[in-house]
């Protein structure tokens, strides 16, 4: 096994992993000053310097490839005191510990402690990536900023993207997930956020919870890890955040559509292609993507510029800049038919907010909605479907076009001008036969749907 050589883009020492670790140490004191650069979780990424540390998921085990690390010049590696026997992992700079996956949160929180950056994070049940994105947008338009990068929001990810800050870095953006209780609590206290934005609560991962006061409870864990004086900040239209309330030193921060709260946009409405436009404290709004759900994403990462002295128009102009990712609320024009698709994902909360927008649309047809099965919900799937249903009834959507086993709900609930499919190829001649110039189309529903297919496929027929 090889050891350490000098880099001068140190980010600890070896003796520091092993006060982090609580490991025991032998070796020379010139061993235990030798710098650690980097740490990697995949052995193909290790260079000369880097700390590996051996995860163990569930397609591979990070124990086969330490010897691999090495072989790339690791520095030094931590297994588990569990798995090692037998591995040949031995010398002063292998450290066991009882879980690798607890020891790379312990050493990403102890990087973040010393590190001056601002951090700055977003959790929720919809929205969070948008909102974390937009955040960055802003923020980077004052200061040298990062951001976590894709789904980076777990174990793994954010102390990953914790090691990208730097010297430089005043600003850093992390969106931190969930799906069960406590895990925001430790992501939270990996982090130790400045800013901790919370977009909504809704029915996500309810095969872990019993009820969304359980999943509230779980996204207000984030309080108790915001630093001191720093701000909270929260939907106040949401029925489980307008009341929150803390003891501790925070500045709390309202955001919605109602002029009840603290930070709101007025005079909405959706303009040229369908996108909304509103005024923020006087300051005109112009987004580049479509839905109600996105104004409040883009109100939430306004109220973070508000609570860090930044201007409104500079927050405005990065704000209505702004470009989704892929299957992410998408407007197309074809053929004089409007196609609205946000295929990414879909739970209750979500679903809803895309009916909304359908129906605040301008159209000169009809408004029609496709809409796939909101998967993992638990024991109250059916439930969620039929209010998703009475929904787009109120709303007064003139056809839904429903996909999916648990989607006949839906449609039960919707009643007349409401069509239950199983067959993803029979609902897609359904629509080629139904649409029609001056129609504006809907494709929403979980990832496992995968709806986009039948909008791509129908925007090159029409």
């Amino acid at each position: 096994m090889k050891t350490m050589v000098e880099n001068k883009d140190m980010m600890f020492t070896v003796g520091e992993i092993g006060e982090i670790l609580g490991a025991r140490m032998e070796g020379t004191p010139e061993f235990r000053r030798a710098p650690i650069s980097g740490v990697k979780i995949d052995s193909r990424l290790v260079g000369s310097g880097d700390l590996f540390i051996a995860i163990r998921g569930e397609k591979h085990d990070g124990h086969d490839y330490v010897h691999s690390a090495f072989a790339n010049g690791a520095a030094a590696a931590v297994v588990s005191r569990e798995i090692a026997p037998g591995r040949d992992f031995t010398g002063n700079n292998v450290f066991m510990v009882e879980d690798t996956v607890y020891a790379l949160g312990q050493i990403a929180k102890y990087y973040r402690s010393k590190m001056t950056a601002e951090v700055i994070a977003v959790t929720g049940s919809n929205g969070k990536t948008t909102v974390k994105n937009l955040v960055y947008e802003v923020i980077s338009r004052k200061a040298s900023t990062i951001k976590s990068q894709r789904n980076y929001n777990n174990f793994f990810g954010l102390p990953l993207s914790i090691f990208q800050i730097k010297d430089e870095t005043d600003y850093a953006v992390f969106e931190l997930g969930m799906s069960r209780r406590g895990e925001i609590s430790r992501l939270g206290e990996i982090s130790l956020p400045d800013v901790a934005v919370i977009t909504n609560v809704g029915p996500v991962h309810l095969e872990f919870f019993n009820n969304l006061e359980d999943i509230a409870s779980a996204k207000l864990e984030i309080i108790d890890r915001i630093k001191s004086g720093g701000v909270l900040i929260v939907n106040g239209d949401d029925d489980f955040l307008r009341e929150v309330k803390t003891d501790r030193n925070l500045k709390i921060i309202k955001f919605g559509l109602s002029y009840n709260n603290d930070i709101y946009p007025a005079d909405l409405e959706f303009g040229e292609n369908q996108l909304p436009r509103f005024k923020i404290n006087g300051t005109d709004f112009k987004l580049a993507f479509p839905g109600v759900h996105n104004v409040y994403n883009a109100v939430a990462a306004f109220s973070v510029a508000v609570a860090e002295g930044i201007d409104s128009l500079t927050a405005a102009e990065a704000i209505s800049g702004f470009q989704p990712e892929g299957m992410r609320s998408q407007v197309f024009r074809k053929s004089g038919i409007l196609f609205f698709v946000d295929c990414y994902n879909a739970n209750p909360v979500s679903m809803k907010y895309a009916i909304d927008t359908l129906a605040l649309m301008k159209c000169d047809g009809r408004r029609i909605a496709v809409l796939g099965d909101m998967l993992e919900l638990g024991n109250g799937s059916e439930l969620f479907h039929r209010e998703v249903g009475k929904h787009a009834k109120k709303a007064e959507i003139d056809q839904v076009m429903a996909y999916g086993e648990l989607s006949g709900h839906l449609i039960a609930e919707f009643g007349k001008n409401g069509e239950h499919f199983g067959d993803k190829m029979k609902l897609y001649s359904r629509l080629k036969n139904l649409v029609k110039k001056g129609d504006l189309v809907l494709f929403k529903g979980s990832r496992g749907m995968a709806l986009e297919e039948i909008a791509e496929k129908l925007m090159k027929a029409v």
